[in-house]
């Protein structure tokens, strides 16, 4: 179980986050230009436009949504928190996974920002924030604290930049919708990961192997039954 002072140290970062990005998000949709570095972004993306990375954008497109991204990734990461024996994390998984879902497409309608107007896909309404960054985010961030390896973080780190990348290079999304989306996921994340920890362990230490342990001088040990004698 994640000590009180970890739990304390997300919330404390993470809530504040989650409750600044709809308030930027009512700032961006009511105004009338985006931010100067909206419109500086996007222009360096298109500029960037080639055949082979806009084939990339579109993989992703589909990795960030739909049955592959709400169904594939998400099932994909279930079976590995099963195979290494963090069954536990599975709930506290799902729910984050559902919970960043809905907000998210309560959100985006409610918000409405107009997106760019050079799109390259199919997208819904509403752009703020970005819906594909912040269902990989969540998925990402979650894992990455339940398993607490530096490589992991890194690869998580790594798949939510290019996924807000490709959001961008398709114009369905504006550099800020990207951000937003991000940060709001990696929050979600981290406030479903603290209640789930205290509530049930999910942790890198909470492995669902079948086996008790005891503290003993600080350090844990498995618990073996005394034997009888014949």
């Amino acid at each position: 179980m994640t000590p009180l002072a970890n739990v304390r140290l997300l919330l404390g970062i993470s809530i504040p986050i989650v409750l600044a990005v709809p308030a930027v998000g009512l700032l961006l949709s009511t105004s009338t230009t985006p931010p100067t570095i909206d419109l500086w972004w996007r222009s360096m993306i298109v500029a960037t436009r080639n055949e082979p990375l806009t084939r990339l954008a579109h993989v992703l497109d589909e990795w960030g949504a739909g049955g592959l991204g709400f169904g594939v990734v998400p099932a994909t990461i279930i079976g590995v928190l099963v195979l290494t024996r963090r069954v536990n994390a599975v709930p506290g998984f799902l729910v984050a996974g559902l919970v960043s879902l809905a907000l998210v497409q309560t959100l985006k309608p409610i918000l409405d920002r107009a997106r760019p107007d050079d799109m390259l896909t199919i997208s819904d309404v509403g752009s703020f924030p970005s819906g594909h960054v912040t269902n990989v985010a969540t998925l990402c961030v979650f894992a990455a604290l339940v398993y607490r390896k530096p490589w992991i973080a890194v690869l998580a780190v790594g798949y939510i930049v290019l996924m807000a990348w490709s959001r961008t290079y398709l114009s369905a999304h504006w550099l800020s919708d990207t951000i937003a989306g991000a940060l709001w996921g990696a929050a979600l994340a981290a406030i479903l990961y603290a209640a789930a920890s205290a509530i049930i362990g999910t942790g890198a230490d909470n492995k669902a192997d079948g086996t008790h342990s005891l503290k003993k001088h600080g350090r844990s040990r498995p618990v073996v039954p005394h034997r009888g004698r014949a």
